[in-house]
Order: structure tokens, then sequence, then C-alpha cells
């Protein structure tokens, strides 16, 4: 157990998660410390997902505007993205229900697919103790949001599935897409973070950014809502460089330290992914708070807003005899959650509902999924009549 957990914090800085932060749902994110890894290592909301899932066709989305990583190449050599999940959102397969799966595949990736404590590696997210269900007015108003460990881009879908409808799954979720509301979202900080006063947590006020809708046409289902992922990562380098391998689930990573794990923590994927995946992860910031200036994916959408993983987070050098890491300096992830409103369609009928959030990638080949329990009622004044 102590080698698992050891191989885990030797991919940190590799882990590319999101998370549901509100409403409370079944993978265990909050509003309070957001994307924060290291302070959530005990429930890992964050390793539930799928890996590696590619589009099957051409790309739907190839305009900059909506677009997150290498945004002004579409096609050629050089569109290294171009079977993303994100280049057509909503068309790649998924693993689980829609909920997600624990450490996104049935093998141990060195990427940051690490099994959930107390969950087999591919365990479905539906699976997940259910959870006081939050009460939605149909024909109203919800807040949503979520955080990010380390930044893949792409953008994203709340969607509903009634629990005594058809069978749960990834078609259910797609029949019931959440418009947005408004034009804007914001950011809202953890609030964790001491004053020196000792007056309480510091107030950090929310952060208004525009939300940038992807059209109806370019998505899957046609129709359906998705929003693009409105924080930068950087551009330190041209991705095309590192190669385009998926990570091979039947081929291990044997490089060192690697090499002295036992069998039943071996990690997949190959030398050569692995290799490649180093090189695309610097080449997206890692180990930079934030972008330099110029080297953003896009325009920030507020001043200082972009990232890869937040803080810098090191684990030093490692004693391959008990394989245990030195303390880690500084925190990865990023502090403060994507919040949004979304509309409830009157048409829904009355009873329990999934909530299932789907970040489709476009640096890398994966989708983050969780669910959350959902009450659906009928408005108050409909109620009382």
């Amino acid at each position: 157990m102590v080698r698992e957990i050891a191989a885990a914090c030797l991919v940190a800085s590799a882990a590319g998660h999101g998370h549901i932060t509100y409403p409370p749902n079944r993978a265990g994110g909050n509003l309070s410390v957001a994307g924060l890894l290291n302070l959530q290592l005990d429930k890992s909301p964050f390793f539930w997902f799928s890996q590696p899932m590619t589009i099957p066709g051409e790309p739907t989305l190839n305009d900059a505007e909506y677009r997150t990583y290498n945004v002004d190449v579409k096609d050629g050599s050089h569109d290294w993205s171009r079977k993303m999940p994100w280049r057509a959102p909503g068309q790649a397969p998924v693993r689980g229900s829609g909920c997600g799966v624990s450490g996104g595949a049935p093998v141990m990736i060195p990427n940051g697919g690490q099994a959930v404590p107390g969950y087999a590696m591919g365990t479905d997210g539906l699976e997940l103790p259910e959870q006081e269900a939050t009460e939605w007015q149909i024909g109203g108003v919800a807040t949503v949001g979520f955080a990010i460990v380390a930044n893949h881009g792409g953008g994203y879908s709340w969607r509903l599935c009634k629990k005594s409808g058809a069978e749960i799954n990834e078609d259910c979720f797609q029949k019931t897409t959440l418009p947005f509301h408004g034009n804007h979202s914001w950011l809202q900080y953890i609030d964790i973070i001491p004053t020196r006063d000792n007056s309480g947590p510091l107030k950090i006020p929310k952060i208004e950014i525009p939300r940038v809708i992807v059209p109806a046409d370019q998505v899957h289902p046609a129709g359906s809502h998705w929003a693009r992922n409105p924080i930068p990562s950087c551009k330190y380098c041209d991705q095309t460089k590192c190669g385009g391998l998926l990570p091979n689930l039947e081929e291990k990573v044997t490089v060192p330290p690697f090499d002295q794990l036992p069998e039943n923590a071996s990690q997949y994927g190959g030398n050569e992914w692995f290799k490649q995946e180093g090189c695309a992860q610097q080449c997206s910031g890692e180990f930079l708070m934030q972008c330099p200036p110029g080297m953003t994916q896009f325009a920030e959408p507020a001043p200082g807003i972009s990232s890869y993983a937040g803080h810098l987070t090191y684990y030093g050098s490692f004693d391959l005899t008990s394989l245990t890491p030195q303390m880690p300096v500084g925190i990865e992830g990023l502090e403060y959650s994507v919040m949004d409103e979304v509309k409830i369609p009157d048409h829904l009928e009355e009873g329990e509902y999934f909530l299932s959030w789907r970040w489709d990638c476009e640096q890398s080949p994966q989708i983050w999924q969780q669910c959350a329990d959902i009450k659906l009622v009928k408005p108050a004044m409909e109620l009382s009549v």
C-alpha cells in the first residue's frame, strides 16, 4: 500500500484533474478547497474520468474563438490536438455511466490515472454513496461550479438524467443538457486562507468573467449546450515536438523508478509515451504558477487569470528502498472554482435526477466527469395553487 501511494505521488505534478465543487456531489469536491489537490488526497474527487479517449471522426471545432490549445492551427502536421475530445465536443466515448470511473481506465497510468482510495481502478462513479439531493425548481435557474487541478483546456457541459427513467448512461445525459443563464461566469476563490488578524478566512471577492458558448451545430448532439473552459493555459512551446502517442494500456512504464514497483502497482502507457507526456506538460506551463506575459494559449479573461497547474509542487528525490517522497513544496491546483448559472427546462418532470458534469479536454485525450444528486420540484407558485 505504501508503494502504491508513493507511485501516485511520483506523478502528482502531471495530474490533469477537474471535479464538481458545487452542488454537493458524490465525488466529494467542494468550494472550500476548489482545485487544490494536496488538500484533498483523502477523497481524491478529481480521479473520476475516462482515458485515453479520442473523437471518432474529423474535428467539428476549428475556429480559434472556441479553441483552447494551438488555437490558430486547424489542420496539417502541426494540428496535434485534432483527435482530442474538445475538437468535437460530446462525440468521444466515455467509460462508465457518465459519472466517470475511478482512475480513468482499467489500469494505472502515470499521468494522474490512479485509483480513488477505497475503489478499484475502473469502478463506475455511479457506485459512489448517494448524497442528500440538492433541490432545484423546474423552470428556474441553478448555480453550478467546477475546479481544475491541471488545465487541459477544452470545455464543459452540465446534464441531467432521471433516476427512475431509462438506463443511467451517457446517452441519457446527452438528451438533457442544461442551457447556460446569462453571459458571464465567475470565479469563486477558496475560503480556507486565514487572515493575519485571526478574523476568519480571507474573503476574496468574486471575479466576473465572460462566458464563451460553442455554436450548437459544432457539438454533439446538435443543439446541446457547451461552454469553453475560460482559463487559458500556457504556451511555452509547440507540443507537436513532443509526439502524438496515446498511452498503451498493455505496455508498462519501466523507466526508473517505475522498474522498482511491485506487480500490483505497475504503471502503464509505455516508456515512449511517458517521455512524451513530460514534454507535453512542460509545453503547457508545468511548474509556472501563472503564464508569463505573451505565453497564454488565448487571452486571459481577467488580469492574472491563466495557469496550467497553479502553484509549484516538487516532491524531490525518493528513497527507493521505501519509495517515500520528501515533503512537497507548494500546492498544486487552481485556487478557485468556475461558477455558472444554468436553466432548468420547464418541460422536465418532478423527481430524482443525476446531475453530470462533463469536461472534454483539448490538450490531452481525457474526459472528466462526476455526478451529483438532484431533486426537481415544481415552482413554489404552482405548489400553492
